[in-house]
């Protein structure tokens, strides 16, 4: 679930070896240039080493920045989200033996949302605007983002599209068939 080595450590109940990561990557980065990231997306796994986080901060003097992580737009986006991972992995949204987010909290939220979410912890937030006055991002307009096809003679591009998805429709409804008369 966790990609961090610290929150990683944590996780699995090892301290120590959360506070020596979080040390050594401070010595890499430079003091002021490392932070501790804590997320609640309502995983259980995030609330248990919560209190673990606040002290690795505590200890090592190092900032706590509250993040979520964000694989979709809306909260209402995640049942769409769901589907999207069952199509990626040839999985039925009525498997229970599936990739599958824990709740439907991983969407890009305000601050008031997330303000509700860390309240009484208010300084994890200010951090996330301390770390965007750090950054000097500049995004050029691109005049045609979007790849050119070779449409073949005859097609316009719609129609060569449709005869593209037709074509790959009746190839894969071809396997689903195939995989239905092998479990039915």
């Amino acid at each position: 679930m966790f990609e961090g080595e610290v929150a990683e450590r944590l996780t699995e109940g090892k301290y120590d070896a959360a506070r020596e990561a979080a040390a050594t990557y401070t010595d890499i980065f430079g003091k002021g240039n490392f932070y501790l990231e804590i997320q609640d997306q309502g995983v259980p796994e995030e609330k248990r080493i919560q209190d673990n986080l606040l002290k690795l901060e505590q200890d090592l003097g190092l900032p706590l920045v509250a993040t979520n992580d964000s694989h979709y737009l809306c909260e209402d986006d995640s049942h769409a989200q769901d589907v999207m991972l069952c199509i990626q992995t040839g999985k039925s949204i009525h498997d229970t033996n599936r990739l599958k987010f824990h709740g439907n909290q991983f969407f890009v939220k305000s601050y008031s949302e997330m303000a509700k979410v860390f309240s009484g912890y208010e300084r994890v937030l200010e951090r996330t605007l301390e770390i965007a006055e750090r950054c000097n991002v500049r995004l050029e307009k691109v005049h045609d983002p979007f790849p050119q096809f070779v449409v073949p003679t005859g097609y316009s591009l719609p129609d060569y599209f449709e005869h593209v998805a037709r074509e790959g429709f009746a190839k894969r409804l071809n396997i689903l068939r195939e995989l239905q008369a092998m479990a039915g």
